[in-house]
């Protein structure tokens, strides 16, 4: 039998929400919470949104590649589907509720008038050999591959979970109050193979410092996230006026790390 992933007794990592004696967290827009979820669509009951290992291992949809671990959530600000932005809304911590979401509270409904063709020529140039329900990017959208035939590719740029409605389990675990945790866990939305204890950050004068592990140095793509994580910090954090990533090098045994 499975772990049943929801709430854990007092103490555990599930209950740092609250204050010993304080009762249940109340949650407002703003506010940023670290929440589990386990998303399913009703008609088929396909699990295509899973934080909790236990649960992906029980479904064996478990993947090494995937870090799981609560979602940051920044309430009422869009982070999720629009009805479960407002079903949050109205929610504790901690507290588990399942939801269930038609496609108008979800990802919406679908539009015939989103079906395109497409030369396949135009995959061809860019040695793309497209097959059907494989996900391509033609400019700055996503589509889905319908059907390939006679030279042609048949493309639904409808959201992939578009008409569909959704049911979702929800276990809000954790509200970030600490200046410090709001923005380790914007870091760590950014950059997922982060732990909240690898980052430093330290504030004066409303300068904000961010200091990330030597790992993250010459990762792919870093300096996309530090800008990301800047606008983030700049849109969510009032009263910051300047972000600043650190790095160290300290002149020992060869290879770089952080002070």
């Amino acid at each position: 039998m499975s772990e049943k992933p929801g709430l854990k007794k007092k103490g555990s990592e599930a209950d740092a929400g609250k204050v010993e004696g304080e009762g249940f967290s109340s949650i407002s827009k703003g506010d940023f919470l670290l929440v589990d979820f386990i998303g399913r669509v009703k008609e088929t009951n396909e699990l295509f949104d899973v934080t909790v290992e236990s649960v992906a291992k029980a479904e064996k949809v478990y993947s090494d590649k995937m870090v799981y671990r609560p979602r940051l959530v920044i309430a009422g600000e869009g982070w999720v589907v629009k009805g479960l932005d407002e079903e949050i809304l109205k929610m504790k911590i901690p507290e588990e509720k399942t939801f269930e979401l038609p496609p108008e509270r979800a990802f919406g409904e679908r539009d015939p008038k989103a079906i395109r063709v497409v030369p396949l020529r135009e995959f061809k140039k860019q040695n793309i050999n497209p097959y059907p329900g494989m996900r391509v990017r033609l400019g700055s959208v996503s589509a889905t591959v319908k059907n390939v035939s006679s030279g042609r590719v048949t493309l639904d740029f409808n959201l992939p979970l578009a008409g569909k409605t959704i049911v979702y389990t929800v276990i809000t675990r954790r509200k970030l109050v600490e200046l410090a945790d709001k923005v380790k866990a914007l870091v760590q939305w950014r950059l997922e193979d982060v732990d909240f204890d690898e980052i430093n950050v330290s504030v004066k004068d409303g300068e904000l410092a961010i200091e990330l592990p030597s790992s993250q140095y010459f990762k792919e793509g870093v300096q996309y996230s530090k800008k990301g994580i800047s606008k983030d910090i700049y849109k969510y954090i009032p009263g910051i006026s300047k972000v600043s990533f650190i790095e160290s090098y300290l002149p020992d045994i060869g290879g770089t790390s952080s002070s």
